[in-house]
């Protein structure tokens, strides 16, 4: 039986649809990641799985004027990257739809699977990775919606197809099949959605590099903070040594996770107190440490839940403001805002987080809630029925036989 999981976002959004693969591996199915070339960089994570990773591009029209570009910190409109990907999506739903035998699980702005799945009849999933969906979120403004109606306007028109839906939050957001890796309890959006839980994976094997063993064994007893930006975040070097300028005022360790570190520059004074890594597994390294500083990313939001962890979030766009509300809601935590992201203040929060018995205590039954979320299995078991519906469908309904 053959998945295909088309991909779209940050660490947060893909490891959710990798762990599930990896499920649905374990099981015989055959698994396929379609993502354009803004996402080689999960190239290294698949190509240690028997997972098919397929690189679909923009339209020809478009290969040959300018790239579409993806400014997260400025327009924040999806419609730069999706609308060139309609057409792209549309046919290879086309090429590779056998009845009874596939599922589509889509990041669900891109419209032209949704409409693809649509038209044939192929069974259909839409992702959400947290509570607020993209209609809270503000991601496609009026001139989105109008570019992606024109974009599936051509491809209707290119394949002699009557019938187009309108292109609206109503239909981007409407499937017959919603997956949420996230528990009800961090936000219930209703019986039209299965809420398998959040995608921990199946055994922890992660292991840490030796110089993070060292810089612990080293430390031992003694406060670390990491940093981590996520790969949303504008500037992390920035925001980077913000953190570290707090933490060493406070005389305690940081360990800062970016991609983009080789822009921060290392000054004198944090000789011995700081340890820079370009990526780290999250499930190797959160139990060893005392506080999360991050963007508010549901990914990293859910890891320091697992873990126990305290977390200060600086939430920037999309759903890391109402992640950032659960948070302090929750007390496992406190939320700052980007214009108060001073060295003052972070002093101030650190060491009030650290200090905070009340804190402590709501992560450790945080810790407890998370101990039976395994939505990379029961998400798993969710898309197996699904197939196991749209197959005996196939059997028996002479509209689907006959595509």
């Amino acid at each position: 039986m053959n998945f295909h999981f088309f991909f779209m976002g940050s660490a947060g959004d893909f490891f959710p649809l990798f762990r599930t693969s990896i499920a649905l591996l374990s099981r015989g199915h055959s698994v396929t990641f379609v993502a354009s070339d803004e996402y080689v960089w999960i190239r290294p994570f698949i190509e240690k799985t028997p997972i098919s990773l397929v690189c679909i591009n923009a339209d020809t029209r478009f290969e040959q004027g300018e790239k579409p570009t993806f400014d997260v910190g400025g327009h924040r409109s999806l419609s730069d990257l999706v609308e060139p990907l309609v057409s792209a999506h549309f046919r290879y739903v086309q090429d590779t739809y056998v009845p009874g035998n596939t599922v589509f699980i889509n990041y669900i702005g891109y419209v032209g699977v949704k409409f693809a799945c649509e038209h044939l009849g192929a069974p259909y999933v839409g992702v959400l990775y947290a509570p607020n969906p993209l209609a809270e979120t503000g991601i496609f403004d009026d001139d989105s919606l109008a570019k992606l109606s024109g974009a599936l306007q051509r491809v209707a028109s290119d394949n002699h197809i009557s019938l187009v839906p309108t292109v609206d939050l109503t239909w981007i957001l409407s499937s017959p099949y919603n997956l949420a890796y996230f528990p009800q309890w961090m936000g219930n959006l209703g019986e039209s959605v299965f809420h398998a839980g959040f995608p921990y994976p199946v055994k922890n094997d992660a292991t840490l590099p030796g110089e993070v063993v060292v810089f612990l064994a080293e430390r031992k007893g003694e406060k670390i903070v990491l940093f981590t930006p996520g790969t949303s975040m504008p500037d992390p070097a920035f925001y980077a040594g913000i953190v570290i300028e707090a933490c060493v005022q406070l005389g305690i360790h940081c360990i800062v996770v970016s991609h983009q570190i080789g822009q921060l520059a290392l000054q004198p004074e944090w000789h011995g107190r700081v340890l820079l890594l370009g990526q780290i597994e999250f499930e190797a390294i959160f139990d060893k440490v005392d506080l999360v500083i991050h963007h508010a990313g549901v990914g990293t939001l859910s890891e320091a839940l697992r873990f126990g962890v305290p977390q200060l979030v600086k939430p920037e766009f999309w759903d890391q403001f109402y992640n950032a509300s659960f948070i302090e809601t929750r007390n496992v935590g406190r939320a700052v805002k980007k214009e108060a992201f001073t060295r003052e203040t972070l002093t101030y929060l650190i060491d009030d987080i650290l200090t905070s018995d009340d804190i402590h205590q709501a992560c450790k039954k945080m810790q407890v809630e998370c101990l039976n979320q395994n939505g990379a299995v029961i998400s798993a078991d969710f898309l197996e029925s699904i197939l196991v519906h749209d197959k005996v469908a196939s059997q028996h309904d002479p509209v689907v036989e006959t595509l």
